[in-house]
C-alpha cells in the first residue's frame, strides 16, 4: 500500500509540474515578452549585468576566485535576452537559450541573425535540458535566469541542475520577484482568476483589455491603486505581453525572499552581489560589494525581508552567486583573466556608448560625456590592461562614486583603498518607508455574485496590503 501510495504522489507531481508547464508556454506563445517591435535592437549595453564577464569581474574582487572559460546559458530567455547576450560573450562562446515558448525563441532567433558568433536555442524544460547536459557532460561557464524560476513548480530542482551543471568558478546571475513587495498585484490576480478573467480562455487579447479597463475604473474609484498603477506606468498597461506577464500569468509562486536565498546557498553558492536597481538599499553597505562583506547570508536576508514588509525595498531581487570553494593563487588569476577570451570582444565595445542606468540617478546624471566614457572604458578593461581610475572621472564627488559603484559602473579593484572604502559604505543612515495614500473601498451597494463576493475579497487584500 505505501509503495502504490508514493507512486500515485509522483504521478500528481508531475501532473502539477505538467500542467503548469503546459500553461506558461500557452501564456508566452500568444504574448511574447515583453513583445517589442521585431525591428527594434534594445540598448544592449543595459544589459551589462547578464553578461558572464560582469559576474566574473565581480567574482573577481580580492578573492583569488578562478574563473570558468565557456559557454553560457540563458534560462527562460524569452525574446530579448538572447540578442542581449549575444552582444555581450565573445563570438567563440556559444549562446545558449531555453525557452518553453516557441514564438518567444522564433522571435529571438530573428533579432540575432545578424549578431557575430554561436546561438543555440531550445523549446524545452530546463530541467530536462540540465539532466541531458548531465549526461552529455557540458558544463557552463556562467547561467543567467531572468523572471523564470518563480513561474516554476518546482524551482529548487532547476536551481540544483544549474548548479551540478556550472563549471568550476561558474556564475549565476538571476532574477525573481520580490513577493512581498507584489501583494497588491497578488490580490488583483486572485481577483481576476476569480471572476474568470484569464489568458487561459479562448480570447485572450479581449482579456487583457477587459483587465486594463478594469484597472482605469479601479484606479478611479481607489487613491491607492491610482498610485500603484501610476508607477506600474503605461508602458505595461498599455502592452497587452505586459499586463498578462502582470496581472493575469497563470503561476506565480509567493515565497518569502529568505526562502529563494536559502535554495542557492544551500546549493553550494555564495552570493556575489544583490543589485539595488532603484537606489532602495542606500542605508546598506554597498549590496553590490558583498564578496568583501563579513554578513552571513542570514543577516542578509533578514535585512532585505524588514525592508521589503516597510515597503522600502520593493523592487525585484537581482543575485549574482558563484560556486563557493574554487579557488587558485592570486598570481595564477591575473593570467587567466588577463588571457580570458573576452578580450578583444571587450576592446571593441569601447566604441559604443556606455549603459544609460549609471547616468540616471541624481548623484551621477551631470558626468560630462569625457567622463563617462572614462568609466566605461575603465569598466571594460580586466586583468593586467585594468588600471586604477582617477578620481577626476566621478568629478571628485564622493557621493557619485558610491552610486556608480553600487551600480556597477566601477569595482573595487579600480580604486585605492580609500576611495574604496568611501565606496562601499552606505549612503544614508535609514531609508523611510513609502506613504501610500488610503485605498477607497470598490465594493458597491447593488454588487450581485459571484462578483459580490470576489470584490469584497479584493478590497480586504488591498486594505492588508497597506498594513
Amino acid at each position: 500500500m505505501g509503495d502504490i501510495t508514493i507512486e500515485s504522489s509522483k504521478s500528481q507531481s508531475l501532473n502539477i509540474h505538467s500542467r503548469i508547464q503546459e500553461n506558461v508556454a500557452r501564456l508566452y506563445n500568444q504574448f511574447p515578452y515583453p513583445n517589442y517591435p521585431l525591428l527594434a535592437r534594445p540598448r544592449w549595453q543595459d544589459g551589462f549585468l547578464a553578461s558572464s564577464y560582469f559576474s566574473r569581474r565581480l567574482a573577481s574582487q580580492g578573492c583569488g576566485t578562478c574563473h570558468a572559460a565557456g559557454d553560457v546559458l540563458v534560462a527562460g530567455c524569452g525574446e530579448i535576452l538572447p540578442y542581449v547576450i549575444r552582444k555581450w560573450e565573445d563570438p567563440q562562446v556559444s549562446v545558449v537559450n531555453i525557452d518553453l515558448s516557441h514564438r518567444s525563441l522564433a522571435r529571438a532567433r530573428l533579432r540575432t541573425l545578424m549578431s557575430r558568433g554561436k546561438s543555440e536555442f531550445h523549446e524545452m524544460d530546463i530541467v530536462a535540458f540540465l539532466d541531458s547536459c548531465h549526461t552529455k557532460g557540458r558544463k557552463f561557464a556562467h547561467i543567467e535566469t531572468f523572471g523564470m524560476l518563480h513561474h516554476m513548480a518546482d524551482p529548487a530542482t532547476a536551481v540544483a541542475g544549474m548548479v551540478r551543471q556550472l563549471a568550476p568558478g561558474g556564475t549565476i546571475r538571476l532574477m525573481v520577484y520580490n513577493s512581498p513587495a507584489r501583494q497588491w498585484i497578488h490580490a488583483l490576480q486572485d481577483y481576476f482568476a476569480g471572476i474568470g478573467l484569464g489568458i487561459l480562455n479562448d480570447a485572450p487579447v479581449q482579456a487583457t483589455r477587459r483587465a486594463r479597463d478594469v484597472l482605469s475604473d479601479f484606479a478611479a474609484r481607489s487613491p491607492f491603486l491610482a498610485d500603484r498603477l501610476r508607477a506600474v506606468g503605461t508602458s505595461t498597461l498599455n502592452n497587452p505581453a505586459r499586463m498578462a506577464d502582470t496581472f493575469l500569468h497563470p503561476h506565480e509562486l509567493r515565497w518569502p525572499i529568505g526562502r529563494w536565498l536559502e535554495i542557492f546557498a544551500s546549493a553550494g553558492l555564495k552570493l556575489l552581489g544583490i543589485f539595488d536597481r532603484y537606489g532602495e538599499l542606500d542605508d546598506l553597505v554597498n549590496p553590490l560589494w558583498l564578496e568583501s562583506s563579513t554578513l552571513k547570508i542570514e543577516t542578509i536576508s533578514s535585512a532585505l525581508a524588514d525592508r521589503a514588509a516597510d515597503r522600502r525595498f520593493e523592487g525585484n531581487l537581482e543575485l549574482i552567486w558563484v560556486q563557493d570553494g574554487q579557488e587558485e593563487p592570486r598570481a595564477n588569476q591575473d593570467k587567466t583573466v588577463n588571457n580570458n577570451q573576452h578580450g578583444d570582444h571587450l576592446k571593441r565595445l569601447k566604441f559604443c556608448m556606455p549603459p544609460h542606468i549609471w547616468f540616471d540617478f541624481e548623484e551621477t546624471r551631470h558626468l560630462s560625456t569625457l567622463c563617462r566614457l572614462r568609466i566605461w572604458h575603465a569598466f571594460l578593461a580586466e586583468g593586467l590592461d585594468a588600471r586604477k581610475i582617477a578620481a577626476s572621472a566621478w568629478g571628485n564627488d564622493p557621493r557619485t562614486l558610491q552610486r556608480l559603484a553600487r551600480l556597477g559602473a566601477i569595482f573595487p579593484d579600480q580604486l585605492d583603498s580609500a576611495h574604496a572604502k568611501i565606496a562601499a559604505a552606505p549612503m544614508t543612515e535609514f531609508m523611510t518607508p513609502p506613504d501610500f495614500p488610503d485605498h477607497a473601498p470598490l465594493a458597491q451597494d447593488g454588487d450581485a455574485e459571484p462578483h459580490a463576493s470576489a470584490i469584497r475579497t479584493l478590497d480586504e487584500a488591498l486594505n492588508k496590503a497597506i498594513e
